[in-house]
């Protein structure tokens, strides 16, 4: 594996395919894995996900479906299309998980169409709409336990509905869980307190940090 061979081992893959790959490369593309070759890291060691700590996983590409993660043991990594965010508690999990579904969900709606690589935007588009935990406890305590309560029963519930369909798109996914009372339940209540709190216009700025405009 490449990852045991460290840096130099990483460096000579990339330029044996830079060079076998040279007339099919363009410039800017040569360019890039050259750039690549000089400035690339491989960690000592893997880093695994803690055990029993939450987390929310979510696709790093594309549409940034999510999911609370708690680990039952050490042996976890998140590989490179999936980013996360450590949660200190579990509620908090299920909360942001829910969150970042409705985002992604909301921005499907509209039509937008999501840009390739999004690492730290879908943490940029939530804060832009203040949907974080610190704005529920502030202003809809009530509701946030109740996303919470909903995020749960979803997590339980669509393994079992959807978890043996395959899907080309996240699209159809979201198409799916649209028809389950639990999810449509969260999006009345996130819809609610974007109205109230937040407004459309902000709403769709905080969702052009996920999506390429309208």
């Amino acid at each position: 594996m490449l990852s045991k061979k460290g840096n130099e081992g990483l460096r000579g893959f990339l330029k044996a395919v830079l060079i076998l790959n040279e007339n099919e490369l363009s410039v800017e593309d040569k360019k890039k894995l050259e750039k690549l070759i000089e400035e690339v890291v491989q960690p000592q060691q893997l880093k695994t996900l803690t055990k029993n700590q939450y987390y929310v996983i979510y696709r790093c590409q594309r549409t940034f479906t999510s999911s609370a993660f708690n680990p039952t043991d050490d042996l976890y990594i998140a590989e490179s299309h999936l980013a996360y965010i450590d949660c200190d508690e579990e509620d908090k999990a299920y909360f942001y998980a829910a969150v970042l579904n409705y985002l992604a969900y909301k921005a499907i709606k509209l039509k937008r169409p999501f840009v390739r690589d999004q690492f730290a935007r879908p943490i940029k588009a939530l804060i832009g709409a203040e949907l974080t935990w610190r704005n529920f406890i502030e202003r809809e305590p009530k509701s946030l336990s109740t996303i919470v309560k909903l995020s749960k029963i979803l997590h339980n519930k669509v393994p079992k509905m959807f978890g043996n369909k395959k899907y080309r798109q996240e699209r159809t996914a979201f198409k799916d869980l649209e028809g389950v009372n639990e999810f449509k339940k969260l999006v009345i209540i996130l819809d609610s307190y974007v109205q109230k709190y937040v407004g459309k216009e902000q709403l769709e700025d905080a969702l052009s940090w996920v999506t390429g405009g309208s």
